[in-house]
């Protein structure tokens, strides 16, 4: 089924898709992306820094990510934590 006419699925994209990710994986996804945001000083203004960690988390939430698609998460973050790239 379509969503909005324009041939996206309404649900999931992936025929492969695995379980959903469990609550405890989800927080441990949080905690990687939040500690590496806050080592690369992405963080770094604090008044600021709690609603941003609201919003990330509020959108991967909302994502419904399968335990694959959190493995890959945390394989995206630990990639762009150790290569540093200088495109600002």
């Amino acid at each position: 089924m379509a969503a909005a006419g324009d041939g996206t699925p309404a649900e999931r994209m992936s025929e492969h898709a695995t379980r959903p990710a469990t609550k405890d994986e989800l927080l441990n996804l949080f905690v990687h992306l939040e500690r590496a945001l806050d080592q690369s000083g992405f963080l770094r203004n604090k008044a600021m820094r709690p609603a941003m960690v609201h919003n990330l988390r509020a959108f991967l939430q909302r994502a419904a990510m399968t335990e694959q698609e959190v493995r890959s998460f945390h394989g995206v973050i630990k990639y762009l934590a150790k290569h540093k790239h200088s495109e600002e």
